[in-house]
């Protein structure tokens, strides 16, 4: 019967590991490349911040728990590139903060669910550790626990990927009504980037430690 909970757990991880991985593999080498005329990603998420009404500042730090208020905090490796990657990160990091603004309840659960991605599974992990030396006759079960939290997890970032693709599609059509002196053709490659970086939460936080 554990043999059939672990199964069950593995699915929804094993799918958003495929999610991500997907998304990953749209980026062509050209998008990894500088863009001509494009502002560094930092700047183009405070174009994206001022056009939808928002003074939040922008610095560079973790975006694995996005919020709602405060600073906005682009990836380091993202903030100072041009590349249509990284600049696509930064759109859809500003439009969640926009969507937040606009429909804070979605937005809000999306971070609860992150959260919950983040400590639910690690916390679980400490658990099984001191339950299987305790019960070590149970350890099918206690691993099989182990995997059903880190698929609960797994799923509810899938179920609510649907807000980070919202987000990404306001950042887009923001930035556009801004008219940025950048080319039409790159624009529909940021936006692309951009769809791309809504998966880039797909799997909990505490389990892209130890997946690729």
């Amino acid at each position: 019967m554990w043999r059939i909970l672990l199964i069950i757990g593995l699915l929804p991880v094993i799918a958003g590991l495929i999610a991500r991985q997907v998304a990953r593999g749209r980026a062509k080498d050209e998008d990894k490349r500088p863009l001509q005329g494009a502002p560094p990603a930092g700047e183009l998420a405070v174009l994206v911040l001022r056009a939808g009404g928002s003074e939040a500042e922008v610095k560079a730090g973790s975006a694995v728990l996005p919020t709602i208020s405060g600073v906005l905090r682009v990836p380091k490796e993202v903030i100072g590139a041009r590349d249509a990657v990284s600049l696509g990160v930064a759109v859809q990091e500003a439009g969640l903060r926009l969507l937040g603004a606009r429909e804070p309840e979605p937005v809000e659960m999306r971070i609860r669910v992150l959260v919950f991605g983040a400590a639910g599974p690690a916390f679980s992990l400490l658990i099984a550790v001191f339950a299987g030396i305790a019960m070590r006759g149970a350890l099918g079960w206690i691993i099989a626990g182990l995997v059903l939290i880190a698929g609960l997890a797994s799923l509810l970032q899938l179920l609510t990927t649907g807000v980070e693709l919202r987000a990404a599609a306001l950042g887009m059509a923001t930035l556009r009504k801004t008219k940025p002196a950048i080319h039409p053709s790159d624009l529909d490659r940021i936006e692309e980037a951009a769809q791309a970086a809504a998966w880039r939460r797909a799997l909990p936080a505490s389990l892209v430690w130890i997946l690729p």
